[in-house]
């Protein structure tokens, strides 16, 4: 079997994990099979050595030459990302024309603007063998368009199995921050061309973040997840920077993995920013993690959090987050060892439930 392996990955920890769990998942599943990944993505090097594994043409729009298609998970099935949405649609309809296998794993559908662009993704939806969505608003959306539930089921993100780094590399790493595990808070903003709403809320942003790392007696850690030129969790860092008093550290990524990236936001006290996968990392550890939100796509991404991980204190909304009352309720949040206990049993249950799904759905359907 030939099987062609869309995504969308970039320069983001949160893409690459998503792409090498599906990755490692359809090796283990087709371990016969050729796959061929889209582009030349950022993915670790054990994938690349694989003989079975090779990049292909970032420009194949067609199913000739492959029996399967699979994409990866993502938030990039709207119209906030227009290019994107109508390559990935054209594939699709490609291998359906051809009568074809096509499955999604991982996938955020929405928020639209457009109803016309939400119909015509919808109406390819209906065609493929099995889709699996990150959030319930995904779900629901299927649902709503006459999606069998066997067809469409929430499994959460694609990158829940995937391991931090070993505990020694961890310390290693924030020994050269002058850090201690357990000692510090987390944050991260996102900001860029697709959600220039956040950028007015960092005068906000700074002053919660200062007015925890008060009320907490931790330093702060800034974890970029996107190295993205059109969302660059580093240039978001320096803006913040601007509108706060207290000093932060920017955690360098250049040669950093995502098992590491994942260990770092482990051993933090608990995590406040705004990517997605800044917070899958940390809830899927047992840290708490409060999603930061500005804007319509942020807050399906806020409430799926929340939704997922069965806790409502999950998302913030960026409009009174820096209000007295705000702050309160945030720290006590971050300082609850039940929620702590909570999350490490969902996420074992989570994880188990994603392999279990994937295992079935990715080896049989057709």
């Amino acid at each position: 079997m030939r099987l062609l392996l869309d995504h969308g990955c970039g320069r983001n920890f949160g893409d690459i994990a998503m792409l090498e769990a599906i990755t490692l998942k359809l090796r283990h599943l087709h371990p016969s099979a050729a796959i061929r990944i889209v582009g030349n993505p950022p993915v670790s090097e054990s994938i690349w050595n694989d003989a079975r594994i090779e990049p292909t043409n970032c420009f194949d729009t067609t199913g000739e030459g492959y029996d399967r298609l699979h994409i990866a998970g993502g938030g990039n099935l709207n119209d906030l990302f227009e290019t994107l949405l109508r390559q990935k649609c054209t594939l699709m309809q490609s291998f359906l024309n051809e009568g074809k296998t096509v499955t999604l794993s991982g996938q955020q559908l929405g928020p639209f603007r457009s109803k016309v662009q939400e119909e015509k993704l919808m109406q390819i939806l209906k065609q493929v063998a099995w889709i699996g969505v990150r959030d319930t608003e995904s779900l629901a959306l299927c649902t709503r368009y006459g999606i069998e539930p066997k067809q469409c089921e929430l499994t959460g993100d694609d990158s829940l199995s995937l391991a931090p780094a070993a505990a020694s590399k961890t310390i290693s790493i924030l020994n050269g921050y002058g850090l201690q595990q357990n000692q510090f808070l987390a944050i991260n903003v996102r900001i860029g061309t697709y959600v220039q709403e956040h950028r007015k809320h960092l005068p906000g942003i700074g002053t919660m973040f200062e007015a925890l790392s008060q009320k907490l007696s931790l330093p702060l850690l800034f974890v970029p997840i996107s190295r993205n030129p059109i969302d660059d969790d580093k240039s978001a860092a320096t803006e913040l920077a601007k509108h706060m008093r207290t000093r932060f550290q920017v955690l360098e990524t250049e040669h950093s993995t995502v098992s590491d990236i994942k260990g770092i936001i482990g051993a933090a006290t608990g995590c406040i920013g705004t990517s997605w996968h800044f917070c899958t990392f940390a809830v899927t550890q047992g840290i708490p993690a409060l999603c930061l939100h500005g804007s319509n796509y942020y807050a399906q991404k806020a409430r799926g959090i929340c939704s997922f991980w069965n806790d409502d204190r999950l998302a913030v909304p960026m409009e009174h987050m820096s209000e007295p009352s705000a702050i309160d309720r945030i720290a006590a949040t971050l300082n609850d060892p039940e929620l702590r206990t909570k999350l490490q049993k969902r996420s074992a249950d989570a994880v188990q439930d994603w392999n279990a799904v994937m295992d079935v759905r990715l080896l049989t359907s057709s």
